[in-house]
């Protein structure tokens, strides 16, 4: 029996389901790269999936992100199972509403909760979204302002990498931020070399000025092809979205984000241009600091 012979009840054994894990670190422009791919004829963003219960049991109505996770059908039943069946209930939703979504987009960023499902039928691809160092030192700086705060981010790299402990514990705020950026991302490199040494390596400098373009290099790993539609993403929002940006979203407007040139001094970025780590770890994913951000040395 042919394919196309198939009977319709046993058709969906043959659609090709997929699960594409967008890696990052916060603040790296993975809500607009979700919406970006979710906006595909045959994709569906369900945004940070692994903050369901927490955002679910939270109802704060100043909380940074919106969330569909309680007015949505494709979520029903998720809070009755473990966390590892949550995409395969998803699709199971989408299948009940007639969709033909093959593909769900889950922006949950972490390695960790990637690593979690391992369903034989179900494909898993990842997108490692990088964003400019000199761009994560400066939020995190103007994030973390308290001691307290500044404390637990020093104690929290030097548990996740004693090899910065010298930097931890004595190290100024630039270098601290910069070693966080480093350890983030370059676990998620490790993690994409030992299970998905194909996946593509997308910059938030590239995504932002170079939308299109960006995204018809991206499909094809995802095993899609580039959909125009995409491009007016604002008009399928769904999963989750970043309270600030929600207008900007909804008008299907991009807009870089480069506060860190004015906002770092000549000394602070100096001295993340010129760190010998950074640039060996862009250097081995063929990334170039440019004056607006990261680029792939092949697009400049």
């Amino acid at each position: 029996m042919t394919r196309d012979n198939v009977p319709h009840r046993l058709a969906r054994r043959y659609i090709v389901r997929q699960i594409v894990f967008i890696l990052s670190t916060n603040y790296s422009g993975s809500h607009l790269l979700s919406q970006l791919l979710g906006a595909h004829s045959c994709c569906r963003s369900v945004g940070e999936l692994h903050n369901f219960r927490k955002y679910r049991a939270r109802q704060d109505p100043e909380r940074d992100v919106q969330d569909d996770f309680g007015s949505d059908p494709i979520y029903d039943n998720l809070d009755r199972l473990p966390d590892r069946e949550w995409h395969r209930q998803i699709f199971r939703n989408l299948e009940l509403r007639g969709t033909q979504t093959t593909t769900l987009i889950d922006n949950s960023k972490r390695p960790s909760w990637a690593a979690r499902f391992d369903d034989q039928e179900i494909t898993r691809r990842h997108i490692h979204l990088i964003r400019d160092p000199r761009a994560l030192v400066r939020r995190w700086m103007s994030s973390y302002t308290t001691r307290d705060a500044v404390r637990r981010q020093r104690i929290r790299l030097a548990r996740a990498a004693p090899r910065f402990l010298r930097t931890a514990l004595w190290g100024d705020d630039v270098d601290l931020y910069l070693c966080k950026w480093l350890v983030a991302n370059q676990r998620i490199t490790d993690f994409l070399v030992r299970l998905d040494p194909s996946a593509p390596v997308v910059t938030y400098r590239d995504l932002v000025l170079r939308t299109r373009e960006t995204l018809e290099r991206v499909m094809p790993s995802v095993g899609l092809a580039f959909d125009p539609q995409q491009l007016n993403y604002g008009a399928s929002i769904t999963g989750t979205r970043k309270r600030q940006y929600v207008q900007q979203s909804e008008r299907s407007q991009i807009v870089i984000d480069t506060r860190w040139q004015t906002e770092l001094s000549t000394e602070q970025r100096a001295a993340i241009e010129t760190n010998r780590l950074v640039r060996e770890y862009l250097e081995s994913l063929s990334l170039e600091m440019t004056g607006n951000g990261l680029t792939h040395e092949c697009t400049e």
